[in-house]
């Protein structure tokens, strides 16, 4: 009887394991598309104020720069910004 104890326990520490695993991994995906959501509403929102503003450095909404600001968050949003503004500069 107390092997199948022991056994249990274990059972359960491994299954509270597991479950904090994806329980953890899956925070990190909604993460992931929150931030993809919310850089490409930035980017459509910048780039419409700077359109009526008359500023020409425009991003493009596009796969790679959703996918940097989702890996990135707020600091791949600014460097994009950046890299665009530094073009616009040297032409």
């Amino acid at each position: 009887m107390e092997k199948y104890f022991l056994i249990l326990i274990a059972v359960l520490c491994v299954a509270v394991f597991i479950f904090s695993i994806c329980r953890k991994k899956m925070e990190v995906f909604i993460n992931f598309v929150l931030r993809l959501f919310a850089g490409a509403v930035g980017i459509y929102v910048l780039n419409s104020i700077l359109v009526f503003l008359k500023i020409g450095s425009v991003v493009g909404l596009n796969g790679l720069n959703i996918l940097a600001i989702g890996l990135l968050g707020l600091p791949g949003f600014l460097m994009i910004y950046v890299i665009g503004a530094y073009f616009m500069i040297t032409g």
